[in-house]
């Protein structure tokens, strides 16, 4: 009988986070594992992906909204002096209450949450599923081990309870940062010992998470890296992918891709200033890919593609480049970074977050101290002059780390030893 298991999520196939959640659900099925996906923002044809509705009943309405502001006091004042740059803050409790359970199907033999701020309420939902199902919970961010920022921008406050918070503008030690972090680690000290499993994509955010101390050390932490589809990202002639995106054929092409190119934290302006210290750059093209208006302010060639979600459209993309330019500030394993490798084109990247997981110097690209734009500069030069002679190595690291058949079978692993019995045989990608 097929291991029965039920995904939760924000959103199924938009943002980054939800993408990566939304393959492996699909990995899993194609494995023969029913899983079914719960989303508040269902945006495909999936029927496998079901949406969650919250009740519609007087009650129930009246308790989300004494919920919602609950949660709205709780940041109050703190919310409107946010310094501009930083991404979303959200604490551990959401306006459905303990709403989700109800929507947990009965026959479930394990439970895998992703990315789920402001859907999950810890309080009222994670005791209670614990005692029901074994819980995998696959990390995305940092949000689960801090006082509600996704990415703390290097201050390491959460190993230390959080509290006088720079991304709420707060010199107090007892601002809501505190109290939610305090929140989460009595809540997972008193979680049923075996029950709760987490999983983290990179090395780094697996260490980040043990070192918060916000989890009793019974509970287990694995480190699994995202996977792709490594038929649909495939390196592709470049010509043939430059013509299919209506761009020149003569220069060579470096790539920046983000959600949004005004995100601070993806490193656009860094991209900018280090594009400065390359040296020669008439024989250089930038393309660009996410929302927003790019303004480079240097004199190169600049292409901007918009925001494109659609795999084969990216994946011609990242083989139209000679490299990939990545100057994240902090991030987790960024799948802009295995499409590239897929597609066989090499990374420039900061040794930062789980990058290093990845970027290999001399193998898959190279890396260049944070802030160190002269080295990221001089690395991009190096890389967009010798990226032929890599592109081989970046398409067998994919295909032999990081297909998505070898995902779903180390979560389906995982799944059975939580649940004491032997994993099946399961088909490897070849």
């Amino acid at each position: 009988m097929a291991l029965r298991l039920q995904q939760l999520g924000t959103e199924d196939i938009a943002g980054g986070a939800a993408r990566c959640a939304y393959r492996l659900h699909e990995a899993l099925r194609a494995q023969g594992v029913d899983s079914r996906l719960l989303v508040r923002r269902k945006k495909s044809d999936d029927p496998s992906v079901q949406r969650f509705e919250p009740s519609n009943s007087i009650s129930a309405r009246i308790k989300r909204k004494l919920r919602r502001n609950r949660i709205q006091k709780e940041l109050q004042g703190h919310e409107d002096r946010r310094p501009t740059g930083y991404e979303p803050f959200h604490g551990d409790l959401s306006e459905y209450g303990a709403e989700l359970l109800s929507w947990i199907r009965p026959e479930t033999e394990v439970v895998n949450l992703h990315w789920v701020s402001r859907f999950l309420d810890y309080p009222a939902v994670l005791p209670a599923l614990v005692r029901k199902v074994p819980v995998v919970w696959t990390l995305h961010d940092m949000n689960t081990f801090t006082g509600g920022c996704h990415y703390d921008d290097g201050c390491g406050r959460f190993t230390q309870g959080c509290g006088a918070c720079p991304q709420l503008d707060s010199s107090d030690p007892s601002d809501p940062s505190r109290v939610i972090w305090s929140r989460k680690k009595a809540l997972f000290q008193g979680l049923q010992h075996g029950r709760l499993h987490f999983v983290t994509p990179s090395k780094w955010l697996g260490r980040d998470l043990r070192a918060s101390g916000i989890l009793p050390d019974h509970i287990p932490i694995s480190v699994i890296p995202y996977g792709l589809d490594t038929a649909t990202f495939r390196p592709i002639d470049q010509a043939e992918a430059r013509a299919k995106l209506n761009l020149p054929q003569g220069k060579k092409a470096l790539l920046f891709v983000a959600e949004s190119v005004e995100n601070r934290r993806k490193g656009f302006g860094e991209l900018t200033e280090s594009l400065k210290h390359m040296g020669q750059t008439d024989d250089v093209m930038l393309l660009s890919l996410g929302k927003g208006e790019p303004n480079l302010g240097i004199d190169i060639e600049h292409h901007h593609l918009g925001f494109v979600s659609e795999d084969e459209v990216l994946a011609t993309a990242y083989s139209a480049a000679d490299v990939f330019a990545m100057p994240s500030q902090e991030d987790n394993l960024p799948a802009t970074v295995l499409e590239s490798l897929c597609c066989g084109t090499p990374v420039a990247a900061f040794d930062t977050g789980g990058l290093p997981d990845m970027v290999r110097p001399g193998t898959t690209g190279a890396l260049a101290e944070l802030g160190d734009h002269q080295q990221f500069g001089a690395n991009m030069r190096s890389l967009l002059d010798n990226s032929p002679a890599l592109r081989e190595s970046c398409r067998s690291v994919a295909e032999t780390e990081y297909p998505l058949a070898k995902q779903a079978e180390r979560y389906i692993e995982l799944y059975q030893s939580l649940l004491g019995t032997p994993a099946p045989a399961v088909a490897t990608e070849s």
